[in-house]
C-alpha cells in the first residue's frame, strides 16, 4: 500500500490521513488477536496453531475481553467438543 504518490502536488491529506488511520487501527487489532493467542495457546498449548489463530480471530471479531476471561475460567465446560469445530457462537452457548 502507497502512502505516498509519486509527485508531491498530487498528494491529498485525507487520503493519506485515513489510509494512516486504517494501518493504526489494522496495527491495532492483530496486537489483540496476537494476545488471544498467547492467552488460548497457555490453557490449550498441544491444540493446533492455526485451530487457535481460527478461533482468536472469531473471539476478537465477536466477544469482548471479559467474556473471553469468564470463557477460560470456566474451561472445562465450555471449551467443549473438539477444539478446531469451536467457535465463539458456540463456546457463548457453553457458558
Amino acid at each position: 500500500m502507497r502512502l505516498f504518490p509519486k509527485d508531491f502536488e498530487d498528494i491529498k491529506l485525507e487520503k493519506v490521513k485515513s489510509d494512516l488511520e486504517k494501518l493504526e487501527h489494522d496495527e491495532h487489532d492483530r496486537e489483540e488477536v496476537s494476545k488471544l493467542i498467547l492467552r488460548l495457546r497457555s490453557h490449550f498449548p498441544k491444540q493446533k496453531l492455526d485451530n487457535v489463530v481460527k478461533l482468536a480471530k472469531d473471539l476478537y471479531a465477536k466477544v469482548n475481553d471479559a467474556i473471553v476471561i469468564e470463557m477460560l475460567t470456566h474451561k472445562e465446560s465450555v471449551f467443549s467438543g473438539a477444539f478446531s469445530d469451536l467457535t465463539a457462537d458456540k463456546l457463548r452457548e457453553n457458558l
